[in-house]
């Protein structure tokens, strides 16, 4: 039996979007936003909204102490389970009691209890991701929102950070919204710190343990390794586990462990069962490993294409919107009063 922990929670926001009717491409796609902070949501619901079918902001949220781009999470410890905040702005500056006035008993109870998901039509904007799975959120919280919204109206959803900058009408070009989209900037970094890492991908494990241009946070080699052999188990036992497979079992030995820059990748609705059965395998894999070894798989595992995007910047290094080399790029700094303004500007002379 495959378990997928449910551990992301929805709740509300004030403004709601409303895509304007001017025929965008991606009047049927889903924005899903990675690490908005509160006061930046009515901005991107503004500008974005006018792109797309629809947009979700993913909050990393914690339970008992500040940390940074977290918001405060309040167990109900009478209910054993986790209270959403009324007021989203006002709960960001609202941590509560401190751990140690928890009984372990009360606090393992809460923890258990805020792996489950909640939504209604009023709050469906915003999934709270528990911080302490940010690194797996493939998994914990990305996987059971697809998995939620196979019946809904959408037909692709587009997740990336929020520092990220995009031209939409440019990242589309060459490819399609039946495509699987992923990352092809070396942008990862290196114990080099003169040299980035990019996409790779090994299916001989003599040379994936030989590979030593990145960290493989997490031990995700090792991880990554076991998931795999632990998956290519399950699809032979079992060739009906996942949707769409080639009929020739061959496929299977040909899967890979692969690493890359994930801050921004794109799945058509017909990936969303796989992905959220596969992704249970990865449950423990580091994000930068796990998800572009899920994509590899997605590719394999059906006929959907795969279409590889070259953003500007890297994952720790800044990119701005004069780019024009590139249709996307990370990071662009939204804490300036200026850029916001520039950005916003930029976008609103991108609409057709």
């Amino acid at each position: 039996m495959i378990l997928v922990l449910l551990t992301c929670v929805w709740f509300g926001h004030s403004l709601q979007v409303h895509p304007t009717e001017h025929g965008s491409l991606y009047k049927n796609t889903l924005l899903l936003l990675q690490g908005v902070r509160p006061e930046r949501m009515d901005l991107m619901n503004e500008v974005y909204g006018k792109w797309f079918g629809g947009i979700k902001f993913m909050v990393w949220a914690c339970e008992y102490k500040r940390e940074p781009e977290c918001v405060f999470m309040p167990p109900d410890i009478n209910e054993h389970a986790a209270r959403m905040p009324a007021n989203f702005s006002s709960a960001h500056n609202n941590y509560g009691r401190q751990r140690n006035e928890l009984e372990d008993e009360i606090v393992a109870d809460v923890q258990d209890s805020i792996e489950v998901t909640r939504s209604s039509h009023q709050h469906s904007q915003v999934v709270l991701c528990n911080i302490k799975y940010r690194k797996f959120y493939h998994a914990r919280c990305l996987s059971p929102l697809l998995n939620q919204m196979l019946d809904s109206e959408f037909t692709g959803v587009l997740t990336m950070h929020m520092d990220f900058w995009i031209n939409p009408i440019r990242l589309m070009l060459g490819s399609s919204l039946n495509d699987i989209w992923q990352l092809g900037t070396a942008g990862l970094s290196t114990p080099d710190p003169q040299r980035m890492a990019g996409h790779m991908c090994f299916r001989n494990v003599s040379r994936l343990f030989a590979e030593d241009s990145w960290w493989w946070w997490e031990n995700s080699k090792m991880k990554g390794e076991k998931a795999l052999t632990q998956l290519k188990k399950a699809l032979k036992e079992n060739p009906a586990l996942l949707s769409g497979t080639p009929t020739d079992q061959t496929w299977v030995d040909d899967l890979e462990t692969c690493a890359g820059w994930a801050d921004l990748y794109y799945l058509p609705k017909a990936t969303w069962h796989n992905f959220y059965i596969l992704s249970s395998f990865y449950a423990g894999v580091f994000h930068e490993s796990a998800v572009p070894t899920l994509l590899s798989h997605l590719g394999k595992a059906s006929t959907v294409s795969i279409s590889t995007k070259q953003c500007g910047g890297t994952c720790c290094s800044d990119s701005d919107i004069s780019d024009t080399a590139h249709a996307c790029g990370h990071r662009f700094n939204f804490t300036s009063e200026g850029n916001r303004v520039r950005w916003k500007e930029w976008m609103n002379d991108l609409v057709p």
